[in-house]
């Protein structure tokens, strides 16, 4: 973001593909519109925005909501090139 709080047209295409990741995420697992209601209403999804992922263990956090744990390490993001 520049001084101004505009977004570079590289930020803006790279945000747009991880906005696109995310619906598609949200598609895939078939989750109910209420259930994302209560996500957004609840401010679960802000809580995860602000929490600092690097330091989160992520199957002490799937246990804590009542999900088994992955036991697998996540998989990195593939970023693409910028043309």
């Amino acid at each position: 973001m520049n001084g101004r709080g505009m977004y570079s047209k590289g930020e803006k295409q790279t945000r747009l593909a991880l906005f696109l990741r995310i619906g598609h995420l949200i598609e895939n697992k078939r989750v109910p519109t209420s259930q994302l209601e209560k996500l957004l209403k609840g401010g679960y999804l802000s809580d995860l925005l602000d929490a600092n992922v690097d330091q989160i263990d992520r199957d002490k956090a799937r246990k804590l909501y009542g999900l088994k744990a992955m036991g697998i390490e996540p998989l990195e993001i593939p970023r693409k090139k910028s043309i």
